[in-house]
């Protein structure tokens, strides 16, 4: 069945109203009619069935069947802290960040950033951006849609994770821990928050002053994972070993 998202603003007592893309997705991608049934959700938990009552060119409106809370989030709260990297390969990270459960993405720009962005064109990035983690919740069957966050520089990045959290900065080298023997140790934090650098990685200093601020320097092997790859591996075990993926 089909699914969409809307704001929770547009849903008012037992009906669900429509208007721009939303609308013009019912009506021009989908052709629902009158009588079609679809799913809803707002990105606060929860999912609506609903029943199409009218869509025209200006307005559209859904009657709610019926309201769920389904369990389909992570019992972890993974941030991913990520270096801005080249060209599109944002795009790529938050769309599998999202379908692998992360709760909130943390761009940066690190010393070996390349793309430092105007603010008109880091507005229209973010917009898209957060665009991108909708339609991944959506596809997933998220019942939460994760904020992308406006990139902040790496310094304030440090002081921004949860008191409580697992903190890891990712590095390469057979000579940092690896992921799998600090997974063997117990943990009853359910709250991770992880950097992964750009394209040339960390610069010393940078992870020096992660170290200052509690982060652990981690490693996921010896082969150098380009830095689109690293979150999603990361990800992946993490979700495996702690969280919902089995």
């Amino acid at each position: 069945m089909h699914r969409l998202f809307v704001n929770p603003q547009n849903i008012k007592a037992n009906k669900v109203f429509l208007q721009g893309e939303p609308l013009r997705k019912l009506r021009v991608v989908l052709r629902l009619k009158p009588e079609d049934t679809l799913y809803v959700f707002d990105g606060t938990g929860c999912e609506y069935l609903t029943e199409v009552i009218s869509l025209n060119p200006h307005e559209g409106e859904l009657k709610i069947l019926k309201k769920t809370n389904p369990s389909r989030e992570s019992p972890l709260e993974i941030h991913l802290g990520q270096a801005l990297p080249k060209a599109n390969k944002m795009d790529l990270i938050v769309q599998k960040a999202v379908e692998l459960g992360v709760s909130q993405i943390h761009p940066f720009y690190s010393a070996r950033t390349l793309p430092f962005y105007k603010e008109e064109q880091i507005l229209r990035r973010v917009s898209r951006w957060q665009k991108i983690a909708r339609e991944a919740s959506r596809q997933s069957g998220r019942t939460r849609v994760p904020e992308v966050h406006f990139p902040a520089d790496f310094s304030q990045l440090l002081t921004s994770p949860p008191k409580e959290s697992l903190k890891f900065i990712l590095q390469k080298g057979d000579f940092l821990n690896s992921l799998k023997n600090t997974l063997g140790k117990k943990h009853k934090k359910t709250c991770i928050y992880f950097l992964v650098g750009p394209e040339g990685g960390f610069i010393p200093e940078e992870v020096s002053l992660a170290v200052d601020h509690g982060f652990k320097p981690l490693s996921l092997g010896l082969r150098t994972l380009r830095t689109e790859t690293v979150p999603i591996t990361f990800l992946s075990i993490i979700q495996y070993e702690l969280g919902d993926l089995s």
